[in-house]
């Protein structure tokens, strides 16, 4: 499974039917889990996982994240070190709609203009995570954190041209959202 996660950059195993633990078990067959920087999001008992969610419980809050992936990104770019991935788990799809999609960010940069790739070459992108602050308010799909939970989130930067640490290939690391 990693090497074709290598090769081609996205593995999908369709109709598992998988517990909390097991996911965990199996994501930390691929490295070491880094705990999402949305405390209020991750699942009570098994805070390895992210949960995203548009449900609302008894009191009118979000259940998980409701706003994750609504615009295009790369997971957790915001950390000194990029993730190696992210392992999805849908519990509840819609019956229409609700892909989960992905770009192919080695082919995008192999297919640069040279002339643009030589000048996004050397060039660094700074990620910072939401606002930082406890007073991100700009969306009805807000999760609220502490001003002490928004201060651990890190910021990093990352050359937007990346090369692989394991294949060599230079691919596009850019993300409008975080």
């Amino acid at each position: 499974v990693y090497r074709a996660l290598l090769e081609f950059g996205i593995v999908v195993m369709r109709d598992q039917n998988i517990t909390p633990a097991q996911q965990i078990a199996f994501s930390r067959r691929f490295g070491a889990l880094e705990l999402h920087s949305i405390v209020p999001c991750r699942m009570p008992g098994h805070p390895e996982i992210l949960l995203v969610s548009n449900r609302r419980d008894d009191s009118g809050a979000f259940t998980g994240r409701p706003d994750a992936g609504r615009e295009w990104h790369s997971d957790s770019n915001f950390h000194a070190k990029p993730s190696l991935g992210s392992l999805l788990y849908a519990l509840e799809i819609p019956p229409e709609g609700g892909d989960t999609l992905f770009a192919n960010m080695t082919a995008a940069c192999a297919a640069l203009d040279p002339a643009l790739k030589a000048r996004a070459a050397g060039r660094n992108v700074r990620y910072v995570y939401g606002s930082r602050s406890a007073e991100n308010t700009n969306t009805a799909l807000k999760v609220t954190m502490t001003q002490s939970q928004w201060d651990e989130v890190p910021q990093a930067v990352h050359p937007l041209l990346r090369t692989h640490p394991e294949t060599g290939q230079k691919s596009i690391y850019l993300s409008l959202t975080t």
